[in-house]
Parts: structure tokens; sequence; C-alpha cells
């Protein structure tokens, strides 16, 4: 069993792998940084990716709304992806996962597989791919 974080943003529920979160972070902590497309922790410097945007949603109005998750995008680059809910974390078997297909190309560059509850494959919540494309990333 591997651990994934379940967020939301609008109220398409997604999945990230739980290795690659680092921390979740409230941006109400961050509302500075967050106009200028990157963000500092640690001593790094991380790019902020909005997953509304990725996702070619309308951006909230508020930022403050949203919540920061450092996330491994590739093997060694974070970013702060910008989330609208961290729901919570569980535990799930690889065999729960099911690939999507037939799914608009825009769709398909960010996610590949949906997890599904026993036989229903309702879609319970999509699973971020990784790496994440980062073309259209940040604000």
């Amino acid at each position: 069993m591997n651990s994934y974080l379940y967020v939301k943003v609008n109220d398409i529920p997604i999945l990230l792998e739980g290795n690659s979160v680092f921390e979740i972070i409230s941006s109400d902590n961050q509302k500075a940084s967050l106009s200028s497309g990157h963000i500092e922790w640690r001593g790094s410097v991380l790019p902020i990716v909005s997953v509304r945007e990725m996702l070619e949603m309308d951006e909230r109005i508020s930022v403050s709304e949203s919540v920061g998750v450092v996330y491994r995008v590739e093997e060694k680059q974070l970013a702060f992806l910008l989330v609208d809910q961290v729901e919570y974390l569980t535990k799930l078997k690889k065999g729960d996962f099911r690939p999507l297909l037939g799914i608009p190309k825009k769709t398909a560059e960010y996610f590949d597989h949906v997890y599904c509850e026993e036989d229903k494959c309702a879609p319970m919540a999509y699973l971020l791919k990784q790496p994440i494309p980062m073309h259209h990333s940040s604000h």
C-alpha cells in the first residue's frame, strides 16, 4: 500500500503521491510571495504551480483561500502546488487504480489513472502524474 494526499481543486478530487509531499502550508502566511510566482521555503526558491491554472479553471478571487503543498514535481525539483483544499492522507493499493481512457488531451496531460472503489469505477479521485508537466505552471 502507498500513501496519497487527497486534495480538491474546485470540486475535482485529486490524489498526490504521499512520498512526494514535503509540507502543507496555509497560503495566508505567504500572500506577499504568491504574487511573485515563487516562494522561499527552507532556503530554497520554489516555483508556484496553481493546479487551477494547470487545468485551465478560473483562478480564485483570493489566493488566501488556497492551500500550498510543497511537492516533488520531478526527481530533483520541488514546487509549491496551490490547491483549494487538503482533505486527508489515505493508503491505497496499486490495484485500486484504473487507467483513464478516452479523456480530453488537457486532462490526459496531468492525469492517467483514477482511483476506483471496489467494482464501481465512477472516478473517486484522479491521480496526478509524476513528473508533472511544468509548462503551464505558476502565476
